[in-house]
This record gives structure tokens, C-alpha cells and sequence, in this order.
């Protein structure tokens, strides 16, 4: 019981920490991104860096986006996808925390 608590525990914190680093990031390479647009310059390394981030975060859920009819998440509701894509990752975390951890004793 106290490990499964610790689990869920360790899976909620790490859902809400690659959800505000994913929405976090892509902001700032959204800002960084339309910065540069305006001067017309190429993209910078730092430029790169940050959308290769954006595309690793929001994995798989990138790819999953054109399956989804638009209109489905609206407002709001748009970060609920996000959100899923979080858990997704911090549930993989966990497990492949354990899988280290059983295989280390």
C-alpha cells in the first residue's frame, strides 16, 4: 500500500512537471521563434534546441493530433491532451524506475 502510494505520488509529480515544462518551453519557442520572424533572420542553434525539445515533449502526442477531429478540445479543454501526454511520460518514468531498481538488486 505504501508503495503504491509512493507511485502515484511520484507519477502526479512528474505529470505535473513535464506539463508545465512542455507548455513552458513551447511558449518559449514560440516567442523565440516569432522574435527572429520578424527580423527575417535564419533560426539560431538556440531556436533548433528548442523546438527539437518541444517535439521530444510533446511525443507521442504530436503524432497523435491529426487523428483527432479539431473542435474536440476546445478553450481550455486543450490542455487536457497535454495533460494525458504528461501522464503517459511520468507512467513510462515510474515503471522504468522500478524495472532499474529490480534489476539493480
Amino acid at each position: 500500500r505504501k508503495t503504491h502510494m509512493r507511485k502515484t505520488v511520484a507519477v502526479l509529480s512528474l505529470t505535473l512537471v513535464h506539463a508545465s515544462l512542455s507548455i513552458g518551453v513551447l511558449a518559449l519557442a514560440f516567442s523565440v521563434g516569432m522574435t527572429r520572424f520578424e527580423h527575417g533572420q535564419a533560426p539560431t542553434l538556440y531556436e533548433r534546441a528548442l523546438e527539437a525539445s518541444v517535439l521530444v515533449l510533446y511525443f507521442p502526442l504530436e503524432h497523435l493530433g491529426d487523428l483527432v477531429p479539431k473542435g474536440w478540445f476546445p478553450g481550455l479543454w486543450g490542455y487536457l491532451p497535454v495533460l494525458l501526454n504528461s501522464a503517459l511520460w511520468a507512467a513510462v518514468i515510474v515503471r522504468a524506475g522500478e524495472r532499474l531498481r529490480a534489476k539493480a538488486a
